[in-house]
């Protein structure tokens, strides 16, 4: 997987949650919390995972090398947890309420989990796929939280 590949993994949901809010805000004038939790959650946590899944599966040597880590049979099985993750993510955008808590519950884990691992490679190699992917599940962690708390206030 080259640089271009990984700039869409965080790039393509980035741009996807912009031109959400850009048509819900200017064309239907409604840019609620419940909007911008609908759209976190399916772009941030659904096509991020989507393209974690498609890459820890089929293309699962290059996604390792990009890492610097070695691949092995779990990175498959890894991909069935960013498939599971995409699927409640992109059905947090029909399935509200409770369900988006429930997406919460099972997305943090693993990103939270994850960020001691990652911080650990980043202090071990100059890595920027190791960055980026440590910053964007920071970012998304807090500000998914962040817009949950305000909703449910």
């Amino acid at each position: 997987m080259n640089k271009k590949t990984v700039s869409h993994i965080f790039i393509v949901p980035i741009l996807a949650f912009l031109f959400g809010i850009a048509i819900y805000g200017f064309f239907l004038k409604e840019l609620s919390s419940p909007v911008l939790i609908a759209l976190s959650l399916f772009c941030f946590i659904g096509l991020h995972n989507l393209f974690l899944g498609i890459g820890n599966l089929f293309y699962s040597n290059k996604t390792a090398e990009m890492y610097g880590w070695i691949s092995n049979p779990f990175q498959k099985e890894y991909s069935f947890i960013n498939f599971a993750l995409a699927t409640v993510g992109v059905l947090s955008f029909w399935v509200r309420g409770d369900f988006w808590i429930a997406t919460i519950i099972i997305y943090l884990p693993l990103t939270v989990f994850s960020l001691p691992l990652l911080f650990n490679g980043i202090r071990k190699e100059e890595n920027l796929n190791l960055k980026l992917l440590f910053f964007y599940n920071l970012l998304i962690s807090f500000s998914t939280i962040t817009i949950l708390v305000i909703h449910l206030m």
